[in-house]
C-alpha cells in the first residue's frame, strides 16, 4: 500500500528543504503546503496568521486525531552540497522539519486516497516557530484543537541517534524542560595595571561558571536527572582593560517541573552568593520556556500496539532526551504521544542543528506508516 508513496514523500522533503524559512516568516512554505492540500482534494483549510495552517480530513466517525508538523528552519548556513540545498542564504532545514512537513502531507494523501476506510477525522496542524519562538501557543490560541474537537494529538521528530527503520515510542517524559539562564554582572572597569581599583567581572564570572558546574555535579549525585550548561561568557576586552560588565548565558534542562524549580532556585542562590562575596552588583534570571513533554500512557499504549501489529521490528524504547519540544503544550491539553523516527546515516551521523546535517530518506515513509496505523487505531477507540 505504501510503496507508491515512497518517492512522493522524498520529493516533498527535498522541495521544502530548498526553501527554509525561520519563525513566522514561513510564507513560501505555507503557500506550498496549502497548494498541495488543495491538489489532493482537501477543502477545509484554515490559515492561522501569519504562517500556520490547519486542515481537516473528514471521515465517517465523530472522533478526531490531530497531528502536528513543525515547519520552521534555522539560521544556519547550509554546507551539505546536496543538489536540493537551501536557496535561502543563511537559512537551513537543519532540524528535520522539512521531513516532518513531507511526512504529514504524504499521510494526508494516503488518507484522501483511502477516505472510505477512515472512521473519524484527521486534523493536520502545520505549526510555525517551533524553534523557541512560541509557535505552539499561537496555534492553540487560535483554536487548533477545536471545530472539530481533537481527542488525541500525535507528533514526531526525525532523530539521528536512532537507527533508520526504528521508531521510539516511549512512555512518560520523552523531552525535557527548557529554561534560559541569563546572568548580568555589573562591576567597575579600569586599567589592567591597577587591579586593586576595579570590581573584576571576569573573576566573579569565572567563579560563577565553576560553581554552577559543581552545583550540577551535586544534583547528579542525588540522582536528579538534568543538564545545566553554561554556553556563553560575554566579556570581550583588551589585554589591559577591565570591563565594567559581563554577561553569562546558559540552559537548564530537567525531566520534571519540580526538578526544574529546585535546580533553578539553587542556580539563582549560587550566583547571588558569589556576587555578594565579590561586592559586585548583578542579576540572575532563569526563564522557564518549555515544560517537559510527557506521553499519555493510554494513547502511547495504543500507538505502540499499532506499530507492533504492523511492523513489530521497528518499535524501540529510546527514552527521554534533554532536547526540548513545544509539542509539550499540546500534550498538556489533550492525550498525546510523540514519536522519534530513526534517521541514522551510518557513514556520517551528523547531529541536529549542524550545517552538514541530513537524513536517511528511507526513514520518511516509515513515519507515514506509523502515523497511519496509529491514527486508525485511535479512531477505533
Amino acid at each position: 500500500m505504501f510503496e507508491k508513496y515512497e518517492n512522493e514523500v522524498i520529493n516533498l522533503r527535498r522541495e521544502f528543504h530548498k526553501i527554509p524559512e525561520t519563525a513566522y516568516e514561513e510564507f513560501k512554505t505555507t503557500d506550498k503546503i496549502i497548494e498541495y492540500l488543495k491538489s489532493i482534494g482537501i477543502t477545509d483549510i484554515q490559515r492561522v496568521e501569519p504562517t500556520g495552517v490547519i486542515a481537516t480530513i473528514y471521515g465517517k466517525g465523530n472522533k478526531t486525531v490531530g497531528i502536528r508538523a513543525d515547519i520552521d528552519a534555522l539560521n544556519v548556513c547550509e554546507e551539505t552540497s546536496l543538489p536540493f540545498s537551501s536557496l535561502h542564504p543563511g537559512k537551513m532545514h537543519a532540524c528535520g522539519h522539512d521531513g516532518h512537513i513531507a511526512i504529514l502531507l504524504t499521510l494526508a494523501k494516503v488518507f484522501m486516497d483511502n477516505i472510505s476506510s477512515l472512521n473519524g477525522n484527521v486534523k493536520l496542524i502545520f505549526q510555525p516557530a517551533e524553534e523557541g519562538a512560541g509557535g505552539a501557543k499561537v496555534m492553540l490560541k487560535n483554536g487548533c484543537l477545536s471545530n472539530p474537537k481533537v481527542d488525541y494529538m500525535l507528533s514526531a521528530h526525525l532523530w539521528p541517534d536512532i537507527e533508520t527503520g526504528k521508531i521510539d515510542v516511549s512512555y512518560g517524559t520523552t523531552f525535557a524542560t527548557d529554561s534560559h539562564i541569563e546572568i548580568d554582572i555589573n562591576g567597575k572597569g579600569g586599567h589592567g595595571s591597577q587591579p586593586e581599583k576595579v570590581k573584576d567581572v571576569v573573576y566573579a564570572g569565572s567563579q560563577i561558571v565553576i560553581a554552577l558546574k559543581n552545583l550540577s555535579k551535586k544534583f547528579k549525585e542525588k540522582n536528579i536527572n538534568h543538564v545545566l550548561s553554561i554556553c556563553s561568557f560575554d566579556c570581550v576586552s583588551s589585554h589591559n582593560i577591565y570591563k565594567d560588565n559581563a554577561h553569562i548565558r546558559g540552559t537548564l534542562r530537567a525531566l520534571s517541573e519540580n526538578d526544574e524549580k529546585t535546580i533553578s532556585s539553587a542556580v539563582k542562590e549560587t550566583v547571588n552568593k558569589i556576587l555578594t562575596e565579590n561586592s559586585i552588583d548583578g542579576t540572575c534570571e532563569v526563564n522557564y520556556i518549555y515544560p517537559p513533554l510527557v506521553n499519555d500512557i493510554q494513547t502511547t499504549k495504543i500507538i505502540r500496539k499499532a506499530i507492533e501489529e504492523n511492523f513489530s521490528d521497528a518499535l524501540i524504547d529510546f527514552g527521554s532526551v534533554y532536547a526540548a519540544e513545544d509539542f509539550a503544550f499540546y500534550a498538556k491539553e489533550v492525550p498525546s504521544t510523540h514519536l522519534k523516527i530513526g534517521t541514522k546515516i551510518k557513514e556520517e551521523n551528523l547531529q541536529l542543528h549542524n550545517s552538514h546535517y541530513t537524513i536517511n530518506e528511507d526513514s520518511l515513509i516509515l513515519g507515514v506508516k506509523a502515523f497511519y496505523y496509529g491514527v486508525m487505531s485511535l479512531l477505533k477507540e
